[in-house]
């Protein structure tokens, strides 16, 4: 009976520092999300007005594009998913005792 009570409350904290990573990451990928969209517009616009300054590229050139949104996405995934990883982590009463 005991070590059933234990393995429920092993695995309920395990779900629950699931579900706590999943919120933290989700916030971050609508962020990602957010940022990758406004600034793909925002280079379309600004690329046209420097097309003067580019040497061996387009204005709007879909490969520069993607090489690009494609490494800034992985960093920006990476600076929310190692922290939110570490923080899910951690016990919050712990936390806020040590506060």
């Amino acid at each position: 009976m005991q070590n059933e009570a234990n393995n429920y409350f092993v695995f309920s904290k395990y779900i629950k520092l699931t579900w706590h990573f999943i919120l933290m990451v989700g916030r971050g990928v609508r962020l990602i999300a957010t940022g990758a969209a406004i600034g793909l517009l925002a280079s379309l616009l600004v690329g046209r007005a420097m097309e003067s300054l580019l040497f061996g590229i387009g204005p709007a050139d879909p490969l520069a594009f993607a090489a690009v949104m494609i490494l800034l996405v992985a960093v920006a995934f990476a600076a929310t998913w190692i922290p939110a990883r570490s923080a899910a982590k951690v016990d919050p009463l712990v936390a806020l005792r040590f506060e």
